[in-house]
């Protein structure tokens, strides 16, 4: 991904899952889906680029990859999912934007049931802890903000359509399916559903200081997304070290 300025921060066809399908409405110059494009762009970039990522796309990835990816998304999802849900009572501005589908930790659960993972006993990375404290702390102290979390996860639907493919042979369904549920939550409304998205946050009356921290937000997602995926590779390849063979390939 190489132009921010005058395409969608979620392109089609790249290996992060923050593509975005082809033929849908860029974002207006001045408004906060736009600001949180540019300001983010170089973040967006590096994360797309990601040996994860790389790996998820191209269908390289080992089943104990993906299912560690999954589990780790699904520490992520369950702390911000709930403070989404308690901000949206109080705040009109977070109720604007926030719908119920867009809560991701039920699909994470049937995709790791199917893929014989218990939620419960999940281990997090040292940056999937990171990255639940910090949802924590500002839903704490500035839960507009949470908003800024909630658009890089929300934008991930798009490209992770891409990934759904990828993988979705290994798991025996259709993107979308069982296993890939998560990285297909909206099937053929993808677009429908990111478009309603990108206006109804538009249409929130922010100030500057609010829109800066929804900015900084946004960007430590996106740090911390990538940062958990080189966690999850270490982990799984010392595990496979441990036990004397590699996972298999999804492909």
């Amino acid at each position: 991904m190489t132009d921010h300025v005058n395409r969608d921060p979620h392109p089609a066809g790249h290996g992060h899952p923050h593509g975005h399908p082809h033929g849908a409405p860029a974002s207006v110059p001045g408004t906060i889906s736009h600001d949180l494009r540019e300001s983010t762009s170089d973040l967006h970039t590096a994360a797309e680029r990601s040996e994860l990522q790389r790996l998820l796309v191209s269908g390289r990835a080992s089943r104990s990859q993906y299912a560690e990816h999954l589990s780790q998304m699904f520490l992520v999802h369950r702390a911000l999912d709930a403070a989404l849900r308690a901000a949206s009572e109080a705040s009109p501005a977070v109720r604007t934007v926030v719908r119920d589908e867009h809560f991701q930790e039920p699909y994470l659960r049937e995709d790791l049931a199917f893929l014989g993972v218990n939620p419960e006993s999940i281990e997090p990375v040292p940056a999937t802890t990171a990255m639940t404290a910090r949802i924590a702390g500002v839903a704490a102290a500035d839960p507009v903000a949470l908003l800024g979390y909630h658009y890089v996860l929300e934008g991930a639907n798009n490209g992770n359509r891409f990934i759904a493919r990828a993988v979705a042979g290994v798991v025996g369904q259709r993107p979308g399916g069982p296993g890939t549920r998560y990285l297909d939550p909206y099937g053929e409304r993808q677009r429908e559903v990111w478009s309603a998205f990108k206006r109804d946050i538009d249409s929130v009356e922010l100030d500057a200081a609010t829109r800066g921290r929804m900015i900084g937000c946004a960007r430590e997602m996106f740090a911390a997304v990538a940062t958990i995926g080189d966690e999850v590779i270490a982990r799984t390849s010392m595990a496979s070290v441990s036990s004397g063979a590699p996972g298999p390939a999804l492909s």
